[in-house]
C-alpha cells in the first residue's frame, strides 16, 4: 500500500484498469454500474492523479521510504521552526529532509536544505553557516536547472556576510561585488541593498570611513526604490514575488543600515550625528535583538560625550557585555570590566568574530593594566596584536596598514594594543634594569 502511494507508475496502471472496466460496464445498459455512483469513480481518480504532480505528492520509489512529499514536508516544518526561532528543532528537521533529498538526488531540495541549515545555525556557528552556503552554491553552479539561478544572489549575500563576520574581508568584498553584477538590472532587489551594506561594512573595518558612508547611503537610496505597497497579484510573477520579498526584508535591514551609519559617525567623532542615526534606527526597529544592540551603541556614543547618566541607562538597557565592559573601563571599575569581557568570550557566534575578540583582548589588557597586573596586561595586548596581524592577511589589495591601524572597534583604536604593549615592555625592562642596578650598588660591585 505504501508503494502505491509513493509510485505514480503503480497508480497509473490501476487508473488504466479502472477506465477499461468503466468502458466495459458502460456498454451494458442494464448494468447497475450505470445507475450508481461508481460511474464517477474513474473521473475522481484521474483528477487526484493529475493534481498530485503540481502539489509535489509523488516521490521516487526506493528502499528507504523517502519521497519528495516526505522530504518537503520535513523541510517545510523545519522552516516553520526557524520562524518560531526554535533553531535546534529546525536544524534537526531540515537535516532529515537533506538525507531524503540526497537519496533522491533532488538538487533543488538539497540547495534549499543547505540554505535552511545555514539559517538555523546563524545564531550559533558562523563556520557551519558558511559551509552550508558554499555547498548550496556549489550545487547551483553544477546544476543544469536554470531555476536555481534565482537563488544565487541570496546565497552570495549570505556568504559575503558570514565572511565579513569571520574577518575574511577579501572574500566578503568579492562576493558582494558578484551580487551587484548579477542584480544590476533588477528594479526591486533587496540583494543590491545588502551588497551595498556589506561593502560599506568592509570599508568601515578598513578604517576608510568616507567610502563606508558612501556605500551605506547607496544602500538607503536603493532601499527607497523598493515599493512598500504590494498586491495580491504580485504572487503570480517573478518580478512581483521579488518585490514582495524585498518589501518584507526592509523591516530589519533599514534599522541595521541606519545603525551602521551611526557607527561611522561615532568613529569619526561626530557623536551628536551618531546619536541622531541611532534614535532614527530605534524608531524603525521591531526586532528585539536589534533594539538592544542600538541601545548599546547609543550608550557608547553618550559615553564618548561624557553624558554618563544617559550612557549608563542605554548600556544597561542593551545588556551587551562588550558595551558594559566599556562603561566600567571608563569608570575605572576594572574588576567589573573583566567580568563582562570574560562573559563576552562565551557569546556565540560573536566569539568567532576576530574584531570582537580584538576588543575583548584589548579591553582585558586595559583592565589588568589598571589593576597593576603587568603580566596579564602584556599577554592580552599581545593576543590583540596577533589577532590584528592575522586580519591583515585577509585584506583586499590596496588596503594599507596605516588605514587599518587608524580604524576603531567600539572606541578602541586598532593601534592601541601595539602602543600599550611597547609601553609596558619598556616599563618592565626599565624596572628590571633599575632592580639590577640597585642590587649592584648593594653588593658593592
Amino acid at each position: 500500500m505504501e508503494k502505491f502511494f509513493q509510485n505514480p507508475k503503480i497508480f497509473l496502471v490501476v487508473l488504466v484498469l479502472v477506465w477499461i472496466t468503466h468502458f466495459i460496464q458502460r456498454g451494458k445498459p442494464e448494468s447497475s454500474y450505470n445507475r450508481g455512483c461508481f460511474r464517477f469513480f474513474p473521473w475522481v481518480l484521474t483528477i487526484i492523479f493529475f493534481l498530485s504532480f503540481p502539489l509535489g505528492y509523488w516521490g521516487c520509489e526506493h528502499n528507504s521510504g523517502c519521497s519528495k512529499r516526505i522530504a518537503y514536508k520535513s523541510l517545510k516544518s523545519g522552516l516553520n521552526k526557524l520562524q518560531e526561532k526554535d533553531y535546534i528543532q529546525a536544524a534537526t528537521l531540515i537535516d532529515s529532509a537533506l538525507v531524503c533529498f540526497s537519496e533522491l538526488k533532488d538538487t533543488v531540495g538539497m540547495v534549499n536544505c543547505h540554505v535552511g541549515l545555514g539559517m538555523a545555525n546563524a545564531f550559533k556557528d558562523y563556520q557551519v553557516v558558511l559551509d552550508n552556503g558554499l555547498k548550496a552554491l556549489e550545487f547551483i553552479n553544477a546544476s543544469e536547472d536554470t531555476s536555481l539561478l534565482k537563488q544565487k544572489p541570496g546565497l552570495l549575500i549570505m556568504i559575503a556576510g558570514i565572511n565579513l563576520n569571520l574577518g575574511h574581508y577579501n572574500k566578503s568584498f568579492s562576493k558582494s561585488h558578484q551580487t551587484l553584477d548579477l542584480e544590476g538590472n533588477n528594479a526591486y532587489s533587496i540583494y543590491k541593498v545588502s551588497a551595498f551594506n556589506i561593502i560599506g561594512k568592509n570599508y568601515y573595518s578598513f578604517g576608510i570611513y568616507d567610502s563606508a558612508l558612501i556605500f551605506q547611503n547607496l544602500a538607503l537610496d536603493e532601499m527607497e526604490k523598493i515599493p512598500t505597497k504590494t498586491s495580491f497579484f504580485d504572487y503570480f510573477s517573478d518580478e512581483g514575488r521579488n518585490k514582495l520579498m524585498s518589501s518584507m526584508a526592509l523591516t530589519n535591514l533599514k534599522p541595521s543600515i541606519l545603525q551602521d551609519i551611526g557607527n561611522i559617525h561615532r568613529n569619526l567623532g561626530n557623536y551628536e550625528k551618531a546619536i541622531e542615526y541611532y534614535n532614527q534606527a530605534l524608531s524603525e526597529a521591531k526586532d528585539e535583538e536589534i533594539v538592544k544592540y542600538l541601545h548599546s551603541n547609543l550608550g557608547i556614543a553618550y559615553l564618548e560625550l561624557q553624558m554618563l547618566d544617559k550612557a549608563e541607562e542605554n548600556i544597561k538597557q542593551g545588556g551587551n557585555p562588550i558595551a558594559l565592559s566599556k562603561f566600567y573601563l571608563e569608570a575605572n571599575d576594572y574588576s567589573q570590566a573583566i567580568n563582562h569581557l570574560k562573559e563576552g568570550l562565551d557569546l556565540k557566534p560573536q566569539n568567532q568574530n576576530p574584531e570582537f575578540l580584538f576588543f575583548i583582548s584589548t579591553g582585558l589588557g586595559q583592565a589588568f593594566e589598571g589593576l597593576k597586573d603587568s603580566i596579564q596586561a602584556i599577554n592580552n595586548y599581545r593576543k590583540a596584536t596577533e589577532i590584528l596581524e592575522n586580519l591583515k592577511l585577509n585584506m583586499p589589495d590596496g588596503i594599507t596598514d596605516s588605514l587599518i591601524y587608524n580604524s576603531k572597534v567600539w572606541g578602541f583604536s586598532k593601534s592601541e594594543p601595539f602602543k600599550s604593549l611597547d609601553r609596558l615592555i619598556s616599563e618592565s625592562n626599565h624596572s628590571l634594569k633599575y632592580q639590577y642596578d640597585s642590587k649592584e650598588v648593594e653588593s658593592g660591585e
